[in-house]
């Protein structure tokens, strides 16, 4: 994705470690930012990381503040998304470009692995900082992708290091290995995904409709 400036402010909903993230690498790059709630007025996009009652203020603040609706990324784990949508959302189960795009990958692929003769003999491995919780929404993502049963995942979080790591193996039809792996360290890496899916959606911001995108629309 590019690298250059993003031309509207971000307005960042949700507390904790990843918040600090992102507005410690927007203070870097020198990209302007507000807290919500705010009473500045200006062209956002928002950048959910809260919770559901977090969200939905946060969406009903894009929808009314505004003529044209402000775009969100919804980048928070367990939210649930509004049954009505009155603002473009994207869908952003994880926030590095490259994960975004590692999913891409399988999902372009997943029909080509199902059908020949590995089928489904894949293993998918997982492994989190152990404050997380419950199997990641990207895992959960390449298990329906491959017909794998969300109870097959096999998850580590024995380590308190800040990391994600997921692999994908499978064997069959004479391969006696095929690997798909990612592993990110810290936190830096979303924050940027986060950046570069903002500008790419300001700049998109004219012809975006009032629906849920997924976040792979925006990378491919």
């Amino acid at each position: 994705m590019s690298s250059s400036p993003l031309e509207c402010p971000l307005l960042i909903a949700g507390q904790g470690a990843m918040v600090q993230e992102l507005k410690r690498l927007c203070t870097k790059q020198e990209a302007k930012f507000e807290t919500f709630p705010t009473r500045t007025l200006q062209k956002y996009v928002g950048v959910n990381l809260g919770g559901q009652k977090t969200f939905l203020e946060l969406l009903e603040f894009c929808k009314t503040t505004f003529t044209t609706p402000i775009p969100v990324l919804q980048c928070s784990s367990g939210v649930k998304m509004p049954l009505s949508v009155d603002v473009p959302i994207v869908n952003v189960p994880n926030a590095s470009e490259f994960v975004i795009l590692f999913l891409w990958f399988i999902q372009k692929l997943s029909g080509h692995l199902l059908e020949r003769e590995m089928g489904n003999n894949w293993k998918l491995e997982e492994s989190h900082q152990h404050s997380k919780r419950g199997a990641s929404g990207t895992a959960l993502r390449v298990a329906e992708l491959l017909d794998i049963a969300p109870g097959d995942i096999v998850s580590d979080r024995s380590s308190a290091r800040i990391h994600a790591s997921h692999r994908l193996v499978g064997s069959g039809g004479g391969i006696k290995k095929m690997e798909f792996s990612i592993e990110i360290e810290g936190r830096e890496a979303y924050a940027l995904g986060m950046l570069a899916l903002a500008r790419r959606v300001h700049n998109r911001r004219a012809e975006l409709k009032n629906k849920i995108y997924d976040a792979s629309e925006f990378v491919t």
